[in-house]
């Protein structure tokens, strides 16, 4: 769940039209390419993780392969990833409320909602572990859900003419493509942060990456496959593709339904990553004190 919500974020729901007016049907090949490549990846993640289970991952390993310096380089590097992606979907959260909510274009209110945000956010991490789990496991279900009644509904309004819609491309723009694809596969590297939360952390977690990685992968393929079946060439056309192929269907309320479920991709992404960077910078006061103590401590809820 917390992979899962971790990675799937708004990239599914805004890019299958950027990506098929650059790579047409291939998208759905790059797809798979980018997948593997994030493999590779994930399989070093997945090997370390079995030989190590303190809390930390890219640091840690780090740490115990090359020392100290780089150890901290990582871990301080991961940390601020963490607050910029965190701060990142709180922007993208507050935009795509602008639609419904057009008193977020004034910038006081938007910066004063963005506070608010992070304050709900951290009084979920102070309710505790099993709140902030729940929260998460409520938001990976609820992304799921909208997106598998996209996919269940939508195949009945597939057309196999629309797949043979052809698009001029060019090798920059399949490289842009893939680029693009790659980076709808973000948060995999914060899954083994938090190892002392799994059980038999040096079994579970290795299959755990794995098994995150291609869940996605399908949910992609998927996603983007009966997208393209629907719209066909029109799919470049819309800025949010899936709320669009939906809306010509079910009306207003299939398009809502879609949006909705954007929106809560985006908070779920905050909220997997505002439950896992702490653990980063704990991790790196408390496993090897690369940071003061007091800054790892840990308040019981």
């Amino acid at each position: 769940m917390f992979g899962i919500n971790s990675m799937v974020g708004s990239g599914i729901f805004l890019l299958p039209g950027v990506l098929f007016q650059e790579a047409g049907n291939w998208s759905l090949i790059l797809i798979l390419l980018a997948a593997l490549a994030v493999l590779t990846m994930t399989y070093c993640y997945a090997e370390m993780a079995h030989h190590f289970s303190g809390n930390g991952a890219g640091w840690y390993y780090t740490y115990k392969e090359f020392g100290r310096f780089w150890g901290f380089e990582i871990g301080l590097f991961t940390w601020l990833q963490g607050a910029v992606a965190i701060a990142t979907e709180i922007a993208a959260f507050l935009r795509g409320l602008r639609p419904w909510l057009p008193r977020l274009s004034k910038i006081a209110v938007y910066r004063w909602a963005g506070v608010a945000l992070i304050l709900i956010l951290l009084t979920i991490q102070l309710l505790g572990k099993r709140a902030s789990i729940w929260v998460n496991n409520f938001s990976t279900v609820l992304k799921l859900a909208i997106l598998g009644l996209f996919i269940v509904l939508g195949i009945f309004y597939i057309k196999p003419s629309n797949f043979n819609a052809s698009v001029h491309n060019s090798i920059d723009d399949f490289d842009h493509a893939f680029m693009l694809i790659f980076f709808m596969f973000p948060g995999f590297s914060f899954l083994p942060v938090q190892a002392s939360s799994v059980h038999n952390s040096k079994k579970n977690l290795p299959k755990l990456l794995i098994g995150v990685v291609v869940s996605v992968a399908v949910i992609y393929m998927v996603t983007m496959s009966v997208a393209i079946g629907m719209l066909g060439n029109r799919i470049d056309n819309a800025d949010a593709p899936l709320a669009w192929a939906f809306g010509q269907q079910f009306g207003k309320l299939g398009e809502a339904v879609i949006m909705i479920g954007m929106l809560e991709s985006i908070a779920g992404v905050a909220i997997s990553m505002f439950y896992s960077t702490p653990y980063v910078v704990s991790s790196l006061a408390n496993e090897k004190a690369l940071l003061p103590k007091f800054i790892g401590i840990k308040f019981r809820t």
